[in-house]
């Protein structure tokens, strides 16, 4: 009976001796450089590479963008519809050769149509622009999710430079199309759900809102593609 009572007790304080070992070493802060200068040297290296990451990838993607005329294979008329919104001044409703057109969202019309009306014509460079930087910030957003989940810049490079080097990917954000908008979208999307997530719950709510608010709301069933109307 007396061992009875003795070995439960120690039970119980093992049991407690190995959950405060295992809170310590949860709280226990991650390895620290010890030198400042050190610590210094190491973000100034980390801010070159992210540096040269951005303007090489967006150089890569803007090379020669402007070298081609528009496909005439139904995405020239994706700038008509822009050129009609400049010429009637109709920014609302979108318009193709005179007819209303709203098989598309007009968003990607309004991307073209703004800095057309500055310039005064619509031209191949301008109609590929929105595609070209909504690319470009995807791969921005890859880096910095690669780098968030490991930890390191090295595999927010190689997260970003897989994306960029994907023919598809890269062959998209080359024309001017709604494709690769919706895929920035839903890069956005899944970044700030993954941020939610690991923030814990009490910023759950808000990241959450805002990737139903990208995505376009709705059940799972809405049109992924209705998020420009949204917008």
């Amino acid at each position: 009976m007396f061992s009875s009572q003795i070995f439960p007790i120690r039970r119980a304080q093992v049991r407690g001796e190995l959950f405060q070992h295992a809170l310590r070493a949860r709280k226990r802060p991650p390895p620290t450089i010890e030198k400042e200068d050190d610590v210094k040297e190491w973000r100034l290296e980390e801010r070159w590479i992210m540096g040269f990451f951005i303007m090489g990838s967006g150089l890569i993607l803007f090379l020669n963008l402007w070298g081609r005329s528009l496909e005439n294979n139904g995405y020239i008329g994706y700038a008509e519809v822009a050129r009609e919104m400049v010429r009637s001044g109709d920014w609302v409703v979108p318009h193709a050769n005179g007819e209303v057109f709203i098989d598309k969202p007009p968003l990607l019309f309004w991307l073209i149509a703004i800095p057309s009306y500055l310039y005064g014509s619509v031209t191949p460079l301008i109609a590929r622009l929105p595609s070209f930087f909504s690319a470009w910030i995807g791969v921005f957003i890859l880096f910095l999710w690669g780098k968030r989940v490991f930890g390191k810049t090295w595999s927010g490079l190689m997260a970003g430079g897989i994306l960029l080097s994907t023919y598809q990917y890269f062959f998209q954000a080359r024309l001017a199309k709604t494709d690769i908008l919706l895929c920035l979208f839903i890069i956005l999307s899944l970044y700030f759900f993954y941020l939610g997530y690991y923030n814990g719950p009490q910023n759950s709510d808000s990241v959450i809102s805002y990737t139903w608010e990208i995505k376009g709301g709705g059940p799972s069933g809405t049109n992924a593609k209705e998020v420009s109307a949204f917008i």
